[in-house]
C-alpha cells in the first residue's frame, strides 16, 4: 500500500472535519440536548441499527437487521435482497462512503457497493461476513470480517482485486481504524497494526477484555479502545493504555469524536454516555437512547444512534437553549424575567424566585416565598427585588430586610401582576382590579373610564415623553393626572386584551393583543398585522426589539422573529405578506406555548440575549449567533410510479403508451430542517408555472397526452429563497393510431379513397353524359328527318313518312315530337267561311 498517498489523503479527510470545530462553538450542556426518535412505527423496516452513516449528499443511511435504508428526514427507503439487484444480504453490519461518494455496504453475506444508483456484488471469497470497513486512501477499501481475517479490495479498471493480510494471529476481526499513518485492527485477538508492512500484535498489559470492539483515535493524538471490559485510553506520548473507570465496566459497543472534540460511548444496555473534560456524563432525562451500537456525526453537528433494539436517535442543539427544573429550575411554568445587578437572571416561576447564572439556577428568598405564588417582578434603581403575589406583593431589600404590602397598605386584592418604576422613581402596580401607585409608604387606586374598572392590568409602559400607558384586559389605556383613561385610536378606543406595549424610537407604541394581532399607534394611525398579513399567529404576548432590525415576539406557538422593515412593507402595501421565522421545539424549546399577562414575560439582556417565559422553563435566544440563513437545499427526483410500478429516474424516461398515472417522488435533502423544507414543481408541456406543494413530496399526474414532458421541483427552507430545480425528463408513447405516421397513412388513405370515388363518379358522369349525346343525336337525327323533306299531298295535306304511309300532319308531327295540336281557324279562314257561306 501507498502509505504516504494514505495519510495525505486521510489528514485532508481530517481537516475538512475539524474546520467546522473552529468556528464551532463551546459544546453545550447535554440537558440542551433534543432528542428525536425513529422506530419501525415511522418507516425503519427493523429497531435493530447496526450501522448509520451520515453522506455526502445529505442522505442518512442506516444498517439495520432487516435491509439498507435511506432517510431524508421525513421519510424512509428501503433496499432488500428481494427486490434489489446487487445488494450481498439484508443484515447490514458495516458502512462506508469513500472520497469519490461509492457506498460500500457490508452485510452478514458478503460486501455490495452503490455508485451512480445501481448496486454491484464484491466477491471476497472465505467467509464473507463483513465486521467492519475503511478506505484505503486510494479508492479501494479494508474489509474486516467475522472470521476471515482482514482483506484489502483495490479498485480498477476491471474487476474489483481482492487480497488477504497475511499474519493475522486470530482472523475474528471486529473494527479497523487509522491511527496516523498505522492500520489498527481489533477483535477477539485484542489488538494488531500494520508496521512496516507486517502485522505485529499489539500488547496492553493488564488488559482484562477478551474483545475488542471498537478503536478510535483522536484529533489530540489521544487513541481510544472499546472493549467488553471497559474503554482504554492512550494519552499523547504515554508509554502505555490505562482504564477510564468513569465509563464504567460495560461492553463499548461505540466510539465517535464529535467536532467539539467530546467523546461519545455507546455501552451495551446502558445510556448513551459523553466524555468531555476529563468528564463523563450521561444524558440527563428520559427518552434518550440506550445500548447504542452506532455513532455518525453529520454535516450539520447532528449526532446519529443506532440501537441494539430502540431504532434511530438523532441528537442536536437547537437555535435556543431553556432553562427548567433539569437545570435546577423551581418550576418549569415561568411567569417572568428580569435581569438583575451583575448580570444574572431572575425568573419567577409556579415554584418561587430563581435566579440563573450561566444556564443553572438556583433559588433565591426561598423562605420568604414558600407558598407563595408569585406573578410581578421588578427590580428597582436601588437594587430592590419586588416580587408579585397572588395577594399583594413583597419587597426584598439590597442590604436585607422584606416588606410586604397588602389591603392594609391599600394595595387591596387581587394579584400584582405588574409593577413599575417610572422615571421619576414612583412605584406602579397593576392587579387583578386596577392600577396602583405608591406615595407615602401606601398604595392609590387610580380612578378608571367607565369602560376600565376591574380591569385587570397585564402590563405597564413608559414612553420616552414620560407617558404612562397601561395594557389591560379590555383595552389600552394611559394615565393622565390621577385617572386611568383609554386609548383612542381612529376616533375611538382601541378594545383588545393588550399584553405587550413596547415604544419604539419613532415615538409609536407596538401593542401585542390576544387574538387581534399586533399594532402599531403613531399618532392618530394604527396599523395592524395578523395572519392575513404574514403574522404566525395572533396571539402575542410579548414584544423585544433586538436592537439589529427585528422585532420577536411571543405567543402561544412558539416564538417568532420579523424584520420591522418588512412589518413596514406589509403596511404601505409594497409587499403582500410577512416572511417571519418560527422558534418551536425542534429549535430546542421544551414546549412551544409561551406565558403573558405577567410583567415582564420576556427581556433582553444586557449582552443582548432574548429571554421567554414559557410552560416549559426560560427560553434563551443569542441573536447574535443564530447561523446564517441557510443555503436553499438540494432538490432530487428519486422515483417515478407509472401506474403504480417504480421507474428509476433516468436521464430520459420513455413511458409505454395509455400511460394513465404518473407519480413522482421528490425530496429536499436538509436532514437538520427536514421538515421546514417547502417544495414547489411544474409539468413543463402541461404548465407553465410553479405549484406550491408545501411540504409534499410527491406529485401526480394523470391521463397525460403523449408527448415529452420535463418535471421541475426546487426546495426552499422557511423565509428563505428557492434551490436550483430538480428536472426529470420523460416521454409518454403514443399508441400506433396517436403517431404522426398512422395520421399521414390514414390522411393518405383517404385522400387515395377521395380520389377514387372521384374518378369513378367522373367515369359515370362520363358514360351518361355519352349515353345522353347519343340519345340527343337520334332524336335530333330524328327531328332532322322531319324537318328536312316531307312528301306532302298537295291537297288533303298529309304526309307521307319513312316507311311510305301516309299519315295526317298531326299524327305524324306527334309521332316525331312532343308537340300536341288543338284546333281552331285563322281570322283568314273564318272570314272566308262567313263569305262562302258555312256555318
Amino acid at each position: 500500500m501507498d502509505r504516504a498517498r494514505a495519510h495525505a489523503w486521510l489528514s485532508a479527510a481530517l481537516l475538512l472535519n475539524a474546520l467546522p470545530a473552529l468556528a464551532a462553538q463551546e459544546a453545550r450542556p447535554l440537558s440542551q440536548c433534543i432528542r428525536e426518535r425513529w422506530t419501525y412505527r415511522d418507516g425503519l423496516p427493523h429497531n435493530v441499527a447496526h450501522r448509520v452513516l451520515a453522506a455526502q449528499d445529505g442522505y442518512l443511511w442506516i444498517g439495520t437487521q432487516e435491509g439498507l435504508v435511506r432517510f431524508d428526514g421525513v421519510r424512509f427507503k428501503t433496499f432488500e435482497i428481494g427486490a434489489t439487484a446487487g445488494l450481498a444480504g439484508n443484515e447490514i453490519t458495516a458502512l462506508l462512503e469513500d472520497e469519490r461518494r461509492v457506498l460500500w455496504i457490508g452485510t452478514s453475506r458478503g460486501l455490495s457497493r452503490l455508485e451512480a444508483d445501481r448496486f454491484e456484488l464484491v466477491e471476497l471469497g472465505g467467509d464473507a461476513a463483513v465486521t467492519d470497513l475503511l478506505p484505503d486512501g486510494e479508492g479501494g477499501v479494508w474489509v474486516a470480517t467475522e472470521a476471515s481475517g482482514v482483506a484489502r479490495v483495490r479498485r480498477g479498471p476491471g474487476p474489483a482485486g481482492v487480497e488477504r493480510l497475511e499474519g493475522l494471529t486470530d482472523p475474528r476481526v471486529l473494527t479497523m481504524a487509522w491511527v496516523g499513518r498505522e492500520l489498527w485492527m481489533g477483535g477477539y485477538g485484542g489488538v494488531a497494526r500494520i508496521v512496516d508492512g507486517r502485522v505485529e500484535r499489539l500488547a496492553v498489559p493488564g488488559f482484562p477484555a477478551t474483545r475488542v470492539g471498537r478503536i478510535a483515535a483522536g484529533r489530540d493524538g489521544t487513541i481510544w479502545i472499546g472493549s467488553n471490559g471497559g474503554l482504554l485510553r492512550r494519552r499523547p506520548g504515554a508509554p502505555g493504555f490505562e482504564p477510564v473507570p468513569e465509563a464504567g465496566t460495560a461492553s463499548v459497543e461505540a466510539l465517535l469524536e464529535d467536532r467539539h472534540g467530546a467523546l461519545w460511548i455507546g455501552l451495551e444496555g446502558r445510556p448513551l454516555l459523553r466524555l468531555e473534560g476529563g468528564q463523563v456524563q450521561p444524558l440527563p432525562g428520559a427518552g434518550g437512547p440506550t445500548d447504542v451500537h452506532t455513532l455518525a456525526e453529520g454535516g450539520d453537528g447532528d449526532l446519529w444512534a443506532g440501537t441494539e433494539a430502540g431504532g434511530l436517535y438523532r441528537l442536536r442543539w437547537g437555535s435556543v437553549s431553556t432553562v427548567a427544573t433539569e437545570e435546577g429550575l423551581a418550576s418549569d411554568v415561568v411567569w417572568a424575567v428580569r435581569e438583575g445587578r451583575g448580570g444574572a437572571m431572575w425568573v419567577v416561576s409556579d415554584g418561587g424566585l430563581d435566579r440563573v447564572r450561566n444556564g443553572r439556577a438556583e433559588p433565591a428568598h426561598a423562605a420568604e416565598l414558600r407558598g407563595a405564588s408569585p406573578a410581578g417582578l421588578l427590580e428597582d434603581r436601588d437594587g430592590a427585588l419586588w416580587v408579585g403575589l397572588s395577594e399583594g406583593l413583597v419587597r426584598f431589600g439590597p442590604a436585607g430586610g422584606t416588606t410586604r404590602y397588602g389591603r392594609e397598605e391599600g394595595l387591596g386584592q387581587g394579584m400584582a401582576r405588574a409593577i413599575h418604576q417610572d422615571g421619576h422613581g414612583t412605584i406602579w402596580v397593576g392587579t387583578s382590579h386596577g392600577l396602583h401607585r405608591l406615595d407615602g409608604g401606601r398604595f392609590h387606586a387610580l380612578a378608571s373610564d367607565p369602560a376600565l374598572a376591574g380591569d385587570k392590568v397585564n402590563i405597564i409602559e413608559e414612553l420616552p415623553d414620560g407617558s404612562l400607558w397601561v395594557g389591560t384586559t379590555t383595552a389600552l389605556a394611559r394615565v393622565e393626572g390621577d385617572r386611568l383613561v383609554a386609548v383612542a385610536a381612529g376616533g375611538r378606543p382601541l378594545r383588545a386584551d393588550v399584553t405587550a406595549l413596547h415604544a419604539d424610537a419613532a415615538g409609536g407604541v407596538w401593542v401585542g393583543t390576544v387574538g387581534e394581532g399586533l399594532l402599531r399607534l403613531s399618532g392618530d394611525r394604527v396599523e395592524r398585522w395578523t395572519r392575513r398579513e404574514g403574522l404566525y399567529e395572533d396571539t402575542v404576548a410579548a414584544i423585544l426589539d433586538d436592537g439589529a432590525g427585528a422585532l420577536w415576539l411571543s405567543g402561544s406557538h412558539g416564538i417568532t422573529r420579523v424584520e420591522r422593515a418588512q412589518l413596514q412593507e406589509v403596511a404601505v402595501g409594497r409587499r403582500a405578506v410577512l416572511s417571519p421565522t418560527v422558534f418551536g421545539t425542534a429549535d430546542g424549546m421544551r414546549e412551544r406555548e409561551c406565558n403573558g399577562g405577567v410583567e415582564p414575560a420576556a427581556w433582553r439582556s444586557s449582552d443582548g440575549r432574548l429571554w421567554f417565559a414559557t410552560i416549559r422553563g426560560v427560553v434563551v435566544i443569542d441573536p447574535a449567533h443564530l447561523a446564517d440563513r441557510p443555503a436553499p437545499p438540494p432538490a432530487r427526483v428519486e422515483e417515478v410510479l407509472v401506474d403504480g410500478r417504480s421507474w428509476p429516474p433516468g436521464a430520459a424516461l420513455r413511458l409505454p403508451p395509455a400511460t394513465r398515472r404518473v407519480d413522482v417522488r421528490y425530496t429536499g435533502l436538509a436532514l437538520a430542517e427536514a421538515d421546514r423544507i417547502r417544495f414547489h414543481y411544474r409539468l413543463v408541456g402541461l404548465d407553465d408555472t410553479f405549484l406550491d406543494a408545501g411540504g409534499e413530496r410527491v406529485a401526480h399526474f394523470t391521463n397525460l397526452a403523449p408527448g415529452r414532458y420535463t418535471f421541475e421541483v426546487a426546495a426552499m427552507l422557511a423565509a428563505g429563497d428557492w434551490g436550483r430545480p430538480a428536472t426529470l425528463a420523460f416521454e409518454i408513447e403514443p399508441h400506433f393510431w396517436q403517431t404522426s405516421w398512422f395520421a399521414l397513412a390514414v390522411l393518405a388513405v383517404a385522400l387515395g379513397g377521395a380520389l377514387a370515388v372521384h374518378l369513378a363518379r367522373t367515369a359515370a358522369f362520363r358514360r351518361r353524359e355519352s349515353a345522353l349525346a347519343a340519345r340527343v343525336d337520334e332524336e335530333m337525327r330524328k327531328v332532322k328527318v322531319l324537318t328536312g323533306l316531307l312528301p306532302t299531298c298537295a291537297w288533303c295535306k298529309k304526309i307521307r313518312d319513312q316507311d311510305g304511309q301516309w299519315q295526317q300532319f298531326e299524327t305524324y308531327v306527334s309521332h316525331h315530337t312532343d308537340a300536341t295540336f288543338s284546333h281552331g281557324m285563322c281570322p283568314e279562314c273564318f272570314a272566308r267561311a262567313e263569305r262562302e257561306g258555312e256555318p
